[in-house]
């Protein structure tokens, strides 16, 4: 990142902003006295004020910090990862970059709301981009509006529909069809198909579904009846563990969301497609979307358990995804699969073959996220991995030639993370070959003898 720190006003800083985003990064330096933000909340005062004139909102991090009596703002803009980021303060939208010192204007401007058609529509013809012949007065955007308003604290304007390429000279693209709260007949839109099954497989004739509902209507309400069918239908066990109430859900909110989403963005809608699925059985659940690999199959040795080891270059369908994004739905490119495992590791109760796994077909993608408390009840039961094997003998290899060892010690030893290596103590608790002493902070483990 270049530290291209400044002193700037009210009036023009959130320029910078937008001109940091767009380039390499920087630093911009607020002299409190100089500016109009609430001195007894800065730090969030700035951050409201970024997303109201700010758009995409960019990555950034704020830091307060006092010199010579007087107090300043620290605020570090990342590169951003979709540009152009746009100034949208004093009626206008306008993208910034930095010549010097100097905040110069890109040249993707448009003026009093009305803005050319979105980056993603103009680079390529994607089915989302594509016009269709309904007219724009025939639909509401309800929610869109409403998920806009709550993340970034601003009205969402007439000018937005077109420069987020949801509407083209008043008539629909596919994007805004599928966004939309409902559509006009013939036109159709997305559905969710969820259910709930008892044991591990279906029993034809669905004979064994505990709950199956059908949803159908604008992308971000499947999201949120997807999320909330999950919670219905999945469990959340509670235990008191060293005084203190611990929570272990069967699946991370956050993970059953980001797998939605991520159906939503890279899912196919031509043709006979359009449906997702998402079914809970006993021991996983599972997120289906029509439509293989986006630009081609990647090879075997580019996946690690189905998931790219990097990023797709490009989306399916960007219109959806850059929408998604401005409500707070997803992150960047390649962000969202990565956090689900990251998000999975951290879980109290995960173990190795708890990893969430993407399963490719010619043209159908499916997330696999495991129970993270269906094999965490009977540790003897479930299968073991050659590696966990290795790893439990390095344990009780190590505590008996060390004796009383901390969690970090033995996180280091095996190169596991510390929720890896927590699981993997607690298993080895439960058996009873070892037992942990002390509190939290001091907490030892020893061979039992």
């Amino acid at each position: 990142m270049n530290k291209n720190a400044e002193k700037k006003t009210a009036g023009s800083w959130c320029k910078s902003i937008s001109a940091f985003a767009n380039g390499t990064g920087g630093t911009l330096m607020l002299n409190l006295d100089d500016t109009s933000l609430d001195p007894e909340r800065p730090m969030a005062a700035v951050t409201e004020q970024i997303k109201r004139e700010v758009e995409p909102l960019p990555e950034f991090d704020v830091l307060l910090q006092q010199v010579g009596g007087r107090r300043f703002l620290m605020i570090n803009v990342f590169q951003g990862k979709e540009p152009p980021y746009y100034y949208i303060g004093e009626g206008e939208r306008v993208a910034y970059r930095r010549e010097g010192n100097r905040n110069v204007p890109t040249g993707h401007k448009a003026r009093d709301g009305s803005a050319t058609q979105s980056r993603a529509s103009e680079a390529r013809p994607t089915y989302d981009s594509q016009i269709t012949s309904y007219d724009f007065e025939e639909v509401s955007f309800t929610k869109l509006k409403a998920l806009y308003r709550r993340y970034t604290s601003r009205n969402f304007r007439p000018g937005d529909f077109e420069e987020l390429g949801l509407v083209h000279e008043d008539k629909l693209t596919n994007a805004g069809l599928l966004l939309a709260d409902e559509v006009p007949a013939p036109a159709k839109q997305a559905q969710l198909i969820c259910a709930s099954w008892e044991g591990t497989s279906k029993v034809p004739g669905g004979l064994n579904a505990y709950d199956y509902q059908q949803y159908s209507g604008g992308l971000l309400i499947l999201l949120q009846s997807g999320i909330a069918f999950a919670k219905q239908n999945s469990k959340i066990q509670r235990a008191d563990v060293d005084g203190m109430a611990r929570q272990y859900p069967d699946y991370p909110r956050y993970c059953v969301a980001e797998g939605l989403v991520n159906a939503f963005v890279h899912g196919s809608y031509e043709g006979q497609g359009g449906e997702i699925r998402m079914d809970l059985y006993d021991d996983r659940l599972e997120i289906c979307s029509s439509g293989g690999l986006w630009q081609g199959n990647v090879p075997q040795d580019q996946l690690e358990n189905g998931f790219p080891l990097e990023p797709d270059p490009q989306y399916r369908n960007p219109v959806i995804a850059r929408v998604f994004q401005q409500v707070g739905c997803m992150k960047g490119k390649g962000v969202g699969l990565k956090q689900i495992l990251d998000t999975y590791e951290r879980q109290l109760r995960y173990q190795e073959d708890h990893e969430p796994q993407l399963r490719w077909e010619e043209n159908s993608c499916t997330l696999v996220l495991w129970n993270l408390n269906k094999q965490a009840i009977k540790t003897s039961d479930k299968k073991i991995t050659k590696k966990t094997v290795a790893n439990r003998e390095k344990v009780l290899e190590y505590l008996k030639s060390n004796g009383p060892s901390k969690t970090s010690q033995i996180s280091e030893l095996l190169a596991l993370s510390l929720p890896r290596t927590r699981a993997l103590l607690n298993e080895l608790t439960v058996e009873g070959l070892i037992k942990p002493n002390g509190g939290n902070r001091n907490r030892t483990y020893e061979q039992v003898k």
